[in-house]
């Protein structure tokens, strides 16, 4: 995918978590993709890693990411009021993923886009060989790609969408299948959609799996709350109203501890839960145990919810290395309600209040106030709670190994001696990228990865080889790098897309008689319309605003 046709010149971001002085009104948050399904062989090259590896459920996708599905796969990635889906031997890219876009790169197979509801300052684009797919409407489309007979198929179930050439651009309504070759719209076919097939029969029946009870309370843009109904139970607890008590077997099980620990370019030190529905409460929320239970207590429904990589405080620093078993470890607990989070990336202030207040009920002033101070106090609650703390030695949180099997005891003693810092001081490697070291079994080839693609959206420069970024993390571990040092490595890129500066004109597609026989699109459930929640304030800043800060080390 070293190839693209851009359509119009946009204003870059500067990278996955920052934005210039002049795109901060727009308010562009940055966020994830959820890998929520997967069935069959699917393998993964993280960004900034050439390399294909298998993949977890669960695991937070970014800009850079490449997924390949192969034969009789299937795959679901979760966007909130979302999902893109892929069928076998498909080929995803992720090119921009933020609070206004969701952009990716396809190359070959079968996908479909589900858009639950109509978010006007969101738009989904789909790039192909022959095509860009833009919309911003609610609806279920479907989008085909065979590379080797050049040829892009587009079937609007429900919705609308817009469908840009080199030269031309036409809508496609809802009940058309469209059919592209070359990329500059001509020749192009289109006729009344057909029967579905098992793939959409598929997708639709994931659609329709949506969690009734937790859309009454929690935001439905908070990726991956349809999974809460089916394992866990909703109860109200005076103090904190309703809270989400997990269907859990094991009594030692405590938040953070059944999974393992990722490296996220932008993100730092990143939690991926092995649980089916181990997503929302460990990127959401906080938790508290009671009568004997832990109960993810999730943020006000009506604020839009801002992602975190964990909602942890860690033990131990720069300063004070733990130990355990007399080699150096790493300890950790959930947050409970009211506590700030102080993100390990640097931030703004509009986005440190966001990124609490939308997660927990916390005063505006405390966490104004938090953002201002150095060097704080906090006094934690679940770190006082019986087996709330996980540990382990920091060779297993680095490669990341499975934690249930591998924590260990830390004596009380030890853990009331060690400073608590929002931040793991640990290192990653690039293990830590690609989250593990299994080795893809199938991967697509190399004709299909670096296919030219027709782009709508200019997105961000293509991220940096963590080889790259490596030597600049170990100098302040566990610290995502500054805007300026992504800048700086981006620039030192060669190589980049090839590009073809065009201007699209409009055009309306030419119908194709349609024989009587073809069926009608199916009736497609759509989530209940939502009102909008308040938008989310801008993402950090690329230049470095004086109010800018790290984040602190907590004692």
């Amino acid at each position: 995918m070293k190839k693209a046709i851009k359509l119009f010149s946009y204003l870059l971001l500067a990278s996955t978590l920052f934005i210039t002085p002049s795109l901060a009104a727009t308010a562009v948050t940055p966020t994830v993709a959820r890998l929520s399904y997967m069935q069959g062989i699917i393998s993964f090259s993280p960004a900034g890693i050439n390399k294909w590896s298998k993949v977890s459920l669960n695991r937070p996708l970014i800009i850079g990411d490449q997924l390949w599905s192969d034969i009789d796969a299937l795959v679901e990635l979760q966007l909130g009021t979302a999902a893109v889906r892929l069928g076998e031997q498909t080929s995803l890219k992720i090119l921009n993923l933020n609070s206004q876009i969701a952009q990716f790169q396809q190359t070959n197979g079968m996908l479909s886009l589900s858009v639950k509801s109509i978010n006007k300052n969101r738009r989904y684009e789909i790039d192909t060989p022959n095509i860009a797919f833009t919309t911003t409407k609610s609806g279920y489309y479907r989008i085909d790609v065979d590379s080797k007979k050049d040829v892009t198929v587009v079937i609007v179930h429900k919705g609308s969408a817009t469908i840009y050439g080199k030269n031309a651009s036409f809508k496609i309504k809802e009940g058309q299948s469209c059919r592209f070759t070359g990329n500059n719209l001509k020749g192009y076919q289109c006729s009344a959609i057909g029967p579905t097939d098992e793939f959409d029969r598929w997708s639709l029946e994931r659609d329709r799996r949506v969690g009734k009870k937790a859309a009454n309370y929690v935001s439905p843009e908070l990726i991956g709350y349809e999974d809460l109904e089916f394992y866990g139970t909703w109860k109200v607890i005076k103090t904190y109203g309703r809270v989400w008590v997990p269907h859990v077997k094991a009594s030692n099980w405590a938040p953070y501890r059944t999974g393992h620990w990722i490296w996220l370019r932008h993100w730092g030190w990143t939690w991926v839960d092995e649980q089916p529905w181990g997503f929302a409460p460990f990127h959401y929320g906080r938790w508290i145990r009671f009568q004997n239970q832990w109960s993810w207590v999730p943020g006000p429904r009506h604020i839009t919810p801002v992602y975190a990589p964990a909602l942890v405080a860690f033990v131990g620093g720069r300063q004070f290395k733990l130990q355990i078993g007399g080699e150096p470890g790493i300890a950790w607990f959930p947050l409970a309600p009211g506590e700030i989070y102080i993100p390990p990336y640097q931030v703004n202030r509009n986005y440190f209040i966001q990124v609490n207040i939308s997660n927990t009920v916390i005063n505006q002033t405390y966490v104004n106030n938090i953002y201002n101070s150095p060097r704080v106090n906090i006094t934690y609650q679940n770190i006082n709670v019986p087996n709330g703390i996980t540990a382990v030695p920091t060779t297993v949180f680095v490669q990341s190994a499975p934690i249930s099997t591998t924590a260990v005891q830390v004596t009380p003693e030890t853990l009331a001696s060690a400073p608590k810092s929002p931040i793991a001081a640990v290192t990653p490697e690039s293990i830590s990228v690609q989250g593990g070291n299994q080795t893809a079994t199938a991967m697509p080839s190399s004709e299909i990865v670096n296919e030219t693609a027709v782009i709508k959206t200019e997105p961000p420069p293509a991220p940096a080889a963590f080889s790259q970024e490596q030597p600049l993390l170990v100098k302040d571990p566990g610290k995502p790098l500054t805007p300026e040092q992504t800048e700086e490595l981006t620039n030192q890129q060669t190589g980049g897309p090839q590009t073809t500066e065009t201007q699209p004109t409009t055009q309306q597609p030419t119908e194709v008689q349609q024989p009587p026989e073809v069926q009608q699109p199916p009736e497609v459930q759509q989530a209940p319309e939502v009102q909008q929640a308040p938008e989310v304030q801008q993402a950090p800043e690329v230049q470095q605003a004086p109010e800018v800060q790290q984040a602190p080390e907590v004692q």
